[in-house]
């Protein structure tokens, strides 16, 4: 095995404390506020057509603008984040996306919320980038899996979060309220988290080994005086080394041996995971209503199937750290494809919604699993964000022609088809795990890094 740096073993024996709360709260705090901001599209674009804001058309470039904006997000936040550091990204994102909120609020035209909305898509898609690759580099390794399962959980608070303000709030005062809360919280978690440490991994990979020990030091302080267990091992601590020039962040060497495994598999995990979620989630209320359900009841049975979401991360988090990395993505990747294949067959209601929140429980615990766990932890430190934002970008981008091929299938074989689709997706997800995913479990970042370049 080869030999771990100091900071990345020192962050590893590190007992679970107040600081490792503190920081999966903030980051949690944000990505919270990114699905809540989501999610409540649906709502908003359906009350500005009931007031003729905006049509089906107006509705399209609303939504197109802010898958837009997920793509730019995640690549220029990502090579950033590589380049000047997590805590300086996190912090710009998080500014952009409330502060364009907010300003969205006070939209005058329906082409300026347009506008804004591809703003506030950058401030989003580099929120998820960063917050997940970020937390994984302060977790130790023997709880990482959980830890990110339990960030994802949070994440997913935003669904019926959403669904509930909207709700109370929309029909009573419109949908600028919606922006101008989603805005506000932003603010105030935004400056929550000035003092929000810099990793001190990417400090090490960057050559800037006296700033990497003195929030190293600072870190360990903080842990000592809150912790019940104090194991750090005296022979990991040392005086600041030299300073050293950092690991050059080129994009390209994703692309060459021997990362290339590894971006080709990031890649299929993130487009999969994005294609088979969103058909089944956006899909879902027209399928039920094409079936012949009215569409009060389609949207009642979607809210209540997508609840799955929470136990679904939370199911991810405990079998991660327990079973493996591989394991579980193919087997959890196996009986989703199974189940969607059989939702296609139900028609009783009590079928359609225990099935249908099968499905979405299954699907759930796949994003804790590969976008909140695996893809994360498998690139070297000076490059992460770089790694996840590219195949984060590529499973937007797949996003934006998946619907057509999604409207054929209907056209051509009807409704239900597209749960088979999302059968074959799922299982192409799992070949492609079975075939190049390496096992992660329990294993430093720096000796994943040493498989990944050994």
């Amino acid at each position: 095995m080869a030999a771990e740096s100091s900071v990345g073993a020192r962050l590893d024996r590190l007992p679970i404390a107040r600081f490792h709360r503190r920081i999966l709260a903030l980051i949690g705090a944000g990505l919270f506020l990114d699905s809540f901001d989501i999610y409540m599209q649906g709502p908003v674009l359906a009350y500005m057509i009931s007031t003729r804001w905006s049509d089906a058309a107006g509705n399209a470039q609303f939504i197109s603008s802010t898958f837009a904006g997920l793509v730019v997000g995640a690549l220029v936040s990502a090579r950033l984040g590589d380049r000047l550091g997590r805590r300086t990204t996190y912090q710009v994102n998080l500014l952009i996306f409330g502060s364009v909120t907010l300003l969205a609020a006070w939209s005058p035209t329906f082409s300026f919320l347009v506008f804004c909305r591809f703003l506030i898509g950058i401030g989003l898609g580099g929120e998820v980038i960063v917050g997940y690759g970020t937390l994984a580099e302060f977790v130790p390794a023997r709880v990482r899996g959980r830890w990110q399962g339990m960030l994802a959980f949070l994440s997913n608070l935003g669904l019926p979060a959403s669904a509930f303000l909207s709700l109370l709030i929309i029909p009573r005062f419109g949908w600028r309220w919606m922006f101008g809360i989603v805005g506000v919280l932003s603010l105030l978690v935004w400056t929550a988290r000035k003092r929000f440490p810099e990793s001190p991994r990417w400090l090490e990979s960057r050559g800037r080994k006296g700033e990497a020990e003195a929030q190293m030091a600072s870190i360990e302080a903080e842990v000592k005086d809150t912790a019940s267990v104090w194991d750090i091992a005296d022979d990991l601590l040392h005086e600041p080394g030299p300073e050293e020039a950092g690991k050059p962040v080129s994009a390209i060497s994703l692309f060459r041996k021997p990362l290339l495994r590894r971006t080709i598999l990031a890649m299929l995990i993130m487009i999969c995971a994005n294609v088979s979620v969103y058909a089944f989630t956006a899909w879902l209320p027209t399928i039920l209503f094409s079936s012949g359900m009215s569409m009060t009841n389609s949207l009642l049975y979607n809210s209540l199937m997508q609840l799955g979401s929470l136990p679904g991360a939370l199911i991810g988090a405990w079998v991660i750290d327990r079973f493996g990395r591989r394991p579980a993505l193919i087997s959890f990747s196996l009986v989703a494809a199974v189940v969607s294949c059989l939702y296609a067959f139900m028609h009783s209601p009590g079928a359609i919604l225990a099935v249908g929140f099968m499905l979405t429980l299954l699907l759930y615990a796949l994003v804790a699993l590969s976008f909140g766990t695996y893809v994360p932890e498998i690139f070297p430190t000076h490059i992460r964000l770089t790694g996840v934002g590219l195949s984060n970008a590529s499973g937007r981008i797949a996003n934006v022609f998946a619907p057509y091929g999604l409207a054929a299938l209907m056209a051509y074989f009807g409704a239900h088809s597209i749960y088979f689709a999302i059968g074959a997706v799922l299982l192409v997800k799992a070949a492609g795990v079975w075939r190049l995913a390496e096992e992660t479990r329990c294993k430093s970042l720096e000796e994943i890094e040493q498989i990944s370049t050994g």
